[in-house]
């Protein structure tokens, strides 16, 4: 009887692992034989992805889709996993902002998707914003806190700065690239190529901004398309992808915090990398705090703790 059993259970997990694979096949494109790099494929690609950026594939582009997925296979596995942790966030955040959702590639052009990235001229965290614009933003900068590596405040300053250059620009694609350049530059290239068109005006942009536009493209692209590459994300510990944010108005460290909740000094800090001295200050708006939710389950509520008034506590 126990052998009967067994065999059905065995018949019913092979049905559905079948079914499963018939479904993906009949919905989505396998990988083949051919050439995965052919302009033919790539094109018709990024044709199903429907995104709000000027795509032309350029030589540029495919070198660096193939660096991505052949020479930067490792880096480009860690990228993909760590998008669990920070593109939920942006996912969360944007419902207030409406921006298109390949926006959030840009944190992969920018850091790699680590928030403690710094950059020889001063950028820092997932977006790499400068100092006097994450401060127009309302982000604080100081001896204890720098929030533009706080993954929920630094991109709300993104999001808001993006909307900005949309506004005056017009274009998803000269906003991606007055991103990187400045307002300044852009107006000049407008001004000077006499058009709002990126391709028509780029070679009057900085270099590093015509490369920038093109690595966003090749960007979004392998993060929508990594699995025909047989690229595999490089999951974070359990212990960070399952997390809750509360706000603390109070003085504190991350290691009290760590006693209190039993959790290890360095998971807080990895959790919470904008705190330079693992102070957290007194603050009349609210300090978010990452912990990991030991039940098992991921919350986001950061759009409302962003606005949140009432004063709460760890």
């Amino acid at each position: 009887m126990n052998y009967l059993l067994n065999y059905y259970k065995g018949a019913l997990f092979l049905f559905v692992i079948v079914f499963h694979f018939q479904a993906f096949a009949a919905t989505n494109e396998l990988p083949t034989s051919g050439d995965p790099y052919s302009s033919n494929t790539i094109l018709e690609r990024f044709s199903e992805m429907d995104l709000k950026v000027d795509v032309r594939l350029t030589k540029n582009v495919k070198s660096y889709i193939r660096d991505y997925t052949l020479l930067a296979r490792k880096s480009s596995e860690q990228v993909l996993g760590n998008a669990t942790l920070y593109f939920p966030i942006f996912e969360e955040l944007n419902n207030g902002f409406g921006l298109p959702d390949e926006m959030k590639y840009l944190m992969v052009v920018e850091s790699s998707l680590k928030p403690n990235a710094a950059s020889k001229v001063g950028a820092r965290g997932l977006w790499q914003l400068m100092p006097a614009t994450a401060r127009g933003h309302g982000l604080e900068i100081n001896d204890y806190v720098d929030e533009r590596s706080d993954p929920y405040r630094s991109t709300d300053a993104a999001l808001k700065h993006l909307t900005a250059l949309f506004d005056e620009f017009g274009d998803w694609t000269l906003a991606i690239a007055a991103y990187n350049c400045g307002n300044g530059r852009m107006r000049s290239a407008i001004k000077k190529g006499k058009s709002k068109n990126f391709w028509k005006i780029k070679k009057h942009l900085p270099k590093q901004t015509q490369d920038y536009v093109e690595k966003f493209i090749a960007a979004a692209y392998t993060m929508e398309y990594y699995q025909f590459y047989d690229l595999r994300p490089n999951y974070p510990d359990y212990n960070q992808q399952y997390t809750q944010t509360m706000l603390t108005y109070d003085y504190s460290r991350l290691s009290e915090i760590g006693v209190k909740e039993n959790i290890s000094l360095s998971l807080l800090q990895s959790l919470n990398p904008s705190y330079k001295l693992d102070i957290i200050p007194l603050s009349r708006v609210g300090n978010i705090i990452i912990v990991p939710n030991l039940a098992g389950e991921t919350h986001r509520t950061t759009a409302s703790l962003l606005q949140e008034d009432t004063k709460g506590k760890l």
